[in-house]
């Protein structure tokens, strides 16, 4: 529903699933780098296994749902922790 100004909020194309993922890295690490879906923990964040759970488990809070731990061991990328929580998410 638009306010009066016109703007509908309703209209704008929000992944929220990225939106989540993207705060929790911001949050878990010292972000110095623009974050894109191919950003590497590792090699770009310089974040370490520990650091990647904690943005897991922030993303599992924000969006109840739970990575396995197959998954974790999967993740090396922004990208495939989007992926996998939108995965989670849609089920």
């Amino acid at each position: 529903m638009a306010d009066a100004s016109g703007f509908d909020p309703s209209a704008l194309d929000v992944d929220e699933v990225k939106v989540k993922v993207y705060s929790a890295i911001h949050t878990a690490c010292d972000v110095q780098v623009l974050l894109t879906e191919s950003t590497r923990f590792k090699e770009d964040l310089k974040a370490g296994d520990s650091t990647k759970k904690q943005v897991l488990r922030e993303v599992e809070k924000t969006l109840n749902i739970s990575f396995d731990a197959g998954k974790q061991k999967d993740v090396k990328t922004v990208g495939d922790v989007v992926d996998a929580a939108r995965a989670l998410k849609s089920r």
